[in-house]
């Protein structure tokens, strides 16, 4: 009986044997002549992938940094400047649509900066708005602080400067000045700059506001936070001695913690949060850089005052 069992055994193994090969033989004809579809399908993705993934490593490689502002670069000379630079910040009226499309193509955000509360004397505007002139901006010569409670003056950031921008393609407007109302502590004031946001709101456009600690923590009291995306803080840990000269100093420790605790709450308040430093310190700068990577900020530190 045994016997038997194994032989039959073995006829069976010999038959389920014979059939496999037939049947991997007949399969190998197939995709000899009709590819398979779902195979084909599985190449394409893959293709798709891998080209996607080429791109991400691109983008990883050429943005060294997330964040840097150069108000005081020329039009011929920001592509080659912000090359390694993902999100920039530039003179919006110096930079033409065609250079921002560009910077497009390159993969850079860029920002059109805008002084919504003071007025500067070489802008091709300033004779139209100079009797609205508060008076003399520090350490800025050729500046003055602006009434930003008159509605010409409202109209014209909004409708034509703003405007022009969102036509040039800008992605957001660097909002500075908005200190005039620590300087002017009005209400008027106040309703000025609150009418501009809510006006620049308009647009698609993010909106960053330059320091203005004073006015911003007034929206985020009276719940108007909404109204900006970004703060970008300067001098938190570094500032300037002699604005001629490029010489700059460390901030003091009580300035430093008034600007750390008010970052915070600007952060919680769920803005975004970029820091400004002025320094060419490498132990500073390295100092700036783990505290934003510890707290969720950006940050730019330029070894210039005129952001070059």
């Amino acid at each position: 009986m045994k016997r038997h069992m194994r032989k039959t055994k073995r006829i069976m193994t010999y038959c389920v044997l014979f059939v496999l090969v037939g049947a991997v033989l007949a399969g190998c004809g197939k995709k000899a002549t009709q590819p398979d579809d779902t195979q084909v399908q599985t190449s394409e993705y893959i293709t798709e992938n891998t080209t996607e993934t080429t791109t991400t490593e691109q983008e990883v490689r050429t943005f060294a940094q997330e964040y840097g502002v150069f108000l005081g670069v020329e039009e011929e000379d920001i592509i080659k400047r912000s090359e390694t630079y993902h999100m920039i910040a530039v003179d919006g009226q110096g930079i033409s649509r065609e250079i921002v499309s560009k910077l497009h193509e390159d993969g850079h955000i860029v920002y059109a900066y805008l002084d919504i509360g003071s007025l500067e004397i070489y802008r091709n505007y300033y004779e139209q708005f100079r009797d609205l002139a508060l008076g003399g901006y520090e350490n800025w010569p050729d500046e003055y602080w602006v009434d930003v409670s008159d509605t010409g003056w409202q109209d014209y950031i909004v409708n034509v400067l703003a405007g022009d921008f969102n036509e040039r393609g800008y992605d957001g407007l660097f909002l500075d000045n908005a200190d005039v109302y620590y300087y002017y502590p009005k209400e008027e004031i106040y309703q000025g700059l609150v009418t501009i946001l809510q006006g620049l709101r308009g647009y698609d456009m993010k909106l960053m506001i330059n320091g203005a600690d004073v006015f911003v923590s007034r929206l985020i009291k009276e719940n108007k936070g909404n109204l900006i995306d970004s703060v970008n803080q300067e001098s938190v840990f570094s500032g300037i001695q002699d604005y001629e000269k490029d010489i700059f100093k460390e901030t003091d420790a009580e300035n430093r913690e008034y600007y750390m605790d008010y970052l915070d709450h600007v952060f919680r308040a769920g803005i975004e949060v970029y820091l400004l430093e002025y320094t060419k310190d490498p132990d500073v700068v390295e100092e700036i850089r783990v505290y934003c990577a510890e707290h969720g900020y950006q940050y730019y530190a330029s070894p210039r005052v005129a952001l070059l």
